[in-house]
């Protein structure tokens, strides 16, 4: 589990802000990463219907998530720093939890056949 969290941390804040000696956010970030996965664990162990259930965090969004905090930080060049990095870690934080609730959605409508038409 602790590779793949800082794996994961590495590949959503690749960019070179994240890690730059002046303002170092990387450890930060890390610990970040280990509480929303550990939310995640909790929340899918106590909501499943599953009785054997075990969550985890997957790398799919992961590619989507790293392209929005690199434009987020190459969009706000010059501005101050603590600006950039609440500004990354609120887009992200609330596009994440946009999609849950529209996924929950999906799966409380009985709409998930719908999405092979897209």
């Amino acid at each position: 589990l602790i590779p793949t969290m800082v794996g994961f941390t590495s590949i959503i804040y690749r960019d070179e802000f994240f890690s730059d000696p002046e303002h170092n956010y990387f450890p930060e970030l890390l610990k970040l990463v280990f509480l929303s996965a550990a939310i995640h664990q909790v929340c899918f162990l106590a909501f499943s219907s599953l009785p054997f259930a075990v969550g985890q965090v997957q790398d799919a969004g992961l590619i989507f998530l790293s392209s929005m905090a690199v434009k987020i930080v190459d969009k706000m060049k010059g501005s101050p720093p603590d600006e950039v990095i609440s500004t990354v870690v609120t887009a992200l934080a609330l596009s994440t939890a946009l999609l849950g609730i529209l996924l929950i959605f999906t799966g409380y409508m009985r709409l998930a056949g719908l999405v092979q038409y897209l």
